[in-house]
């Protein structure tokens, strides 16, 4: 478990020891988020290090580290992942989030830092360790982390499932979902299609997105696009685009990092088919 902590311009990475909190200062008055993407898919972890910190010359929407002075911890769980093995790796992920549920613990005990400061965002399998790791948490002090954020959440294996085994709405004050890839398996979706947050966003219907090519076995980046779809789509949604889609009862409530935590519901958002998606 790497730790990107935006204290100067250069990353500090650390490994995270239990009972190894020591920046009492910064853990108190800054937010803090942590982060897990589904590392089996090419190249999602190092969409993880852009959502932290994207450079301005890339022309694309600024990173968190940019925008916010925060700490961020980046979670590699890339041998509890390991492919081929999608089962074991789904039973991983409950080991992975009770340890990020005892850093937690671990953080509030030694550092002094605030439940409520806390902004846990997963992709597939991560947010499910995401809701693990809130669990945890609550289990251990008897509070809740302030928000969860789940990208395209996992489907296989934790569809019609109870909430105990998946992120639900009970694991933070405020859980948000974007679905990009809300199919059946069968029809090589990787995403869960039920609503399980305080609000769920379905970009573009929540299932195929604009852009994507036709879905080929032969091909598994085509497999693959829209799940991590959602990965643009919240990285831009920190500083560049703004998805304002109206609900039933016509509140508007904003996709991605800026959602508010007063949203409630299903929202069905549009976004274009190139980069930046708005």
């Amino acid at each position: 478990m790497d730790s990107h902590v935006n204290h100067t311009e250069e990353d500090m990475e650390a490994t995270c020891v239990r009972g190894g909190a020591t920046d009492g200062k910064s853990a108190r008055t800054e937010p803090n988020k942590i982060i897990v993407f589904h590392v089996r898919i090419p190249h999602s972890l190092q969409k993880a290090k852009i959502l932290y910190r994207r450079e301005k010359s890339t022309g694309g929407s600024l990173g968190l580290a940019r925008i916010e002075d925060l700490n961020v911890i980046l979670v590699d769980w890339q041998k509890g992942a390991k492919a081929p093995n999608y089962y074991q790796a789904v039973a991983n992920t409950r080991t992975v989030g009770a340890m990020i549920g005892r850093l937690l613990e671990d953080l509030k005990a030694h550092a002094g830092a605030e439940f409520e400061t806390f902004h846990l965002v997963g992709h597939s399998l991560g947010s499910h360790i995401m809701g693990y790791a809130g669990k945890e948490a609550y289990r251990l002090t008897n509070v809740k982390v302030g928000r969860i954020t789940g990208l395209d959440p996992a489907g296989p294996a934790f569809e019609s499932y109870s909430h105990y085994v998946r992120l639900d709405a009970l694991d933070a004050n405020f859980v948000d979902v974007i679905h990009t890839d809300a199919e059946s398996l069968i029809s090589t979706g990787f995403g869960i299609r039920c609503s399980i947050g305080h609000v769920d966003f379905y970009p573009n219907g929540g299932q195929h997105q604009p852009g994507c090519p036709e879905e080929t076995l032969d091909d598994f980046s085509t497999v693959t696009c829209s799940h991590i779809r959602v990965l643009d789509f919240f990285t831009n949604s920190i500083s560049k685009c703004r998805y304002d889609p109206p609900g039933d009862n016509g509140k508007v409530c904003t996709m991605g990092y800026h959602t508010d935590s007063t949203c409630r519901g299903d929202f069905y958002p549009m976004t274009t088919a190139t980069q930046p998606f708005c």
